[in-house]
């Protein structure tokens, strides 16, 4: 198996959460066109109220997602610095999970046009509960490495 280096792993997931969210920004710019796309093709949605509503909450996606990637990049850089076990670092993974559990009731929302919404909102879900089991273990440790730092 093929083991990378932890800073160059850091630097690849520093890499990946900028372009990350380049992505998001272009999904920005071309979501009306995208969204009538795909809103076309279920032919369930009539009204103009419906897309707009499908729109909106499709933009609130993007914005969520952009903020859960924000505080992805400055855990990263947290990591990159070797100060992983800080009251920041945990923080910032709780952010992310209340970023993954909002995320659920709006993907449920969406589920009402789009049945895999509803899918993707469970593994949202699963996601922030899981991320929340991590804040735990990473609050626990740094709890326990202060305790040690305070030792003489």
């Amino acid at each position: 198996m093929l083991k990378i280096p932890s800073k160059v792993s850091v630097m690849i997931s520093l890499a990946l959460s900028v372009l990350f969210f380049i992505v998001l920004i272009a999904g920005a710019v071309i979501m009306p066109t995208q969204a009538n796309i795909f809103i076309d093709l279920i032919h369930k949605v009539e009204t103009q109220s419906a897309r707009i509503f499908i729109i909106v909450l499709a933009y609130l996606i993007l914005l969520i997602m952009a903020l859960a990637d924000v505080f992805l990049f400055r855990l990263l850089k947290l990591v990159k610095e070797g100060k992983v076990f800080t009251v920041k670092s945990v923080a910032y993974i709780r952010c992310i999970s209340w970023c993954a559990m909002i995320l659920c009731p709006v993907f449920a929302l969406l589920g009402i046009y789009f049945y895999i919404s509803f899918f993707v909102s469970f593994a949202c879900i699963f996601f922030g509960i899981s991320l929340r089991v991590v804040k735990n273990v990473i609050e626990e440790a740094t709890r326990i490495k202060a305790e040690n730092d305070f030792t003489i």
